[in-house]
């Protein structure tokens, strides 16, 4: 996954999922961050950055499998900021599953 250079794109990586990224060809206005086991963590990442006027073009989400409560990172990030897309990639690299979230999200997540 390539990100042209002008995008700011934050990644979020929970600790047991793809190591090394997933392919994503990060662009110079990217952070990367690894949190535990709670989505919530990850949506403070996003809060801490967005408040601080970092605002983001995409949010990139790499899980293992979908843990429970990320609807409500998703429903976080929309709230806050309406025009970042959302990517979620799920599993092991061989058999990535990626989904841009609109939305429903709960339709979305089980259809994964």
């Amino acid at each position: 996954m390539h990100f042209s250079k002008d995008l700011r794109v934050l990644v979020l990586t929970h600790r047991c999922a793809i190591a090394n990224g997933a392919g994503i060809d990060e662009s110079s206005g990217s952070e990367r961050h690894c949190f535990t086991s709670d989505p919530l963590v990850a949506l403070l990442w996003f809060v801490e950055r967005y408040a601080g006027g970092d605002p983001f073009d995409f949010v990139v989400f790499e899980l293992a499998v979908i843990p429970r409560g990320v609807e409500y990172f998703l429903h976080g990030v929309r709230a806050l900021s309406p025009a970042t897309k959302i990517i979620v990639l799920v599993g092991a690299r061989s058999s990535l599953a990626i989904k841009v979230f609109a939305h429903d999200y709960h339709s979305q997540l089980a259809g994964m």
